[in-house]
């Protein structure tokens, strides 16, 4: 993990923003390469970008799990190797942001798993007939229920089950989110107090914060900062 830390800040940005990047573009010109288009037409037009939606539903699992990836990754060298330049008197642990790192990356690949085979069982059907089968919100879902053949209990529980799921959802994605936040923060703080070798308050790191926030920004002024650090003899 050490290595990762004396990474330019453009080998850094390439590795972790290339693969959202060049994934789209790569399967953009697959879809046009395979494509019948001989000339333009609203219908060949129309039909490319069905195929290209098609193509990325499909990918955006694997393409999410593999830029989550690679940011764990970064994130945990910083961490790992920052703690290690930490001074005796500063106490941060490791536990809580290995807990924080792997909650929201585990939580955004199993959603972006269940999102694309949901969004993608839309797209491939017929438009009206596949969203009154499977409603996006609670009100579409109130409406839908309510005039169908269903027993009043039936409509209860589905209701009730599409409620608690609704909720659920939303209590995980804050967690998520705070579990992210509290990653930027561990980082930010291990940066400086490494950087001024003793303890720090919220108000000294407060700008390596929002720089990794920020993450295509941020890396080009937090990575040099870091390599900095590492390469002192």
């Amino acid at each position: 993990m050490v290595k990762l830390m004396s990474f330019k800040h453009w080998q850094v940005f390439a590795i972790l923003m290339g693969v959202p990047v060049i994934a789209p573009l790569a399967v953009f010109c697959q879809v046009v390469a395979n494509s019948s288009l001989t000339a333009v037409s609203i219908a060949g037009l129309i039909d490319i970008g069905h195929n290209y939606v098609a193509k990325m539903l499909a990918v955006l699992p694997c393409l999410t799990a593999v830029t989550i990836g690679l940011l764990a990754v970064w994130f945990s060298a910083m961490a790992v190797c920052l703690h290690k330049k930490l001074p005796p008197t500063a106490k941060m642990s490791l536990t809580g942001f290995w807990f924080c790192l792997l909650f929201p990356a585990v939580f955004k690949v199993v959603t972006s798993i269940w999102l694309s085979d949901l969004i993608a069982g839309f797209w491939n059907s017929e438009p009206l007939g596949r969203f009154f089968i499977v409603p996006q919100n609670f009100s579409t879902t109130c409406a839908f229920l309510l005039v169908s053949a269903q027993p009043l209990s039936a409509v209860v529980v589905n209701l009730m089950a599409h409620f608690a799921m609704s909720y659920l959802l939303g209590f995980l994605y804050v967690c998520s989110a705070f579990c992210i936040f509290y990653c930027f923060y561990f980082i930010a703080k291990a940066l400086k107090t490494a950087e001024l070798q003793r303890p720090v308050k919220f108000r000294d790191f407060a700008q390596e914060f929002f720089l990794i926030w920020i993450l295509p920004v941020g890396i080009w002024i937090i990575q040099p900062r870091i390599n900095q650090l590492f390469n002192k003899k």
